[in-house]
């Protein structure tokens, strides 16, 4: 009976210390998405700015794929850490601000760039 016992709360203890695992691994993804979307809202700055050109669309739209890519491995871990554990909670819709080629690129103008710094500061808030 007192084996029986040990070994329920140990398979539990196992269960609860690897959905832990899980839940650091998808903190330590989450710092660097937050770090992307740093990085992505330091280059919209100086797009919206007229600093940077090209080059300041592209560093954004590289960050912000970086951490949508990012999120998607945070759903994934979650997803995963909530079926060993019945009481993680959804994280809920997280969304990366995305642009457009032609929006972003082909016709770049300040209030194209001043939405998508929006959208990115937006986005920043919501993670």
């Amino acid at each position: 009976m007192a084996q029986n016992r040990y070994d329920q709360l140990a398979a539990r203890w196992d269960t609860e210390k690897t959905a832990l695992g899980i839940l650091g691994e998808a903190q330590r993804i989450m710092q660097s998405v937050l770090y992307n979307m740093n990085e992505a809202h330091s280059s919209s700055q100086y797009d919206k700015l007229g600093v940077g050109g090209r080059f300041a669309d592209i560093a954004e739209r590289s960050a912000l794929a970086r951490a949508e890519n990012g999120v998607a491995q945070i759903n994934m871990l979650v997803d995963q850490a909530r079926r060993l554990h019945g009481q993680i909670g959804d994280l809920g819709q997280i969304n990366v601000a995305q642009g457009s080629v032609m929006g972003d690129i082909i016709f770049d103008n300040v209030f194209s760039d001043y939405a998508m710094h929006q959208k990115i500061k937006d986005s920043e808030m919501q993670l």
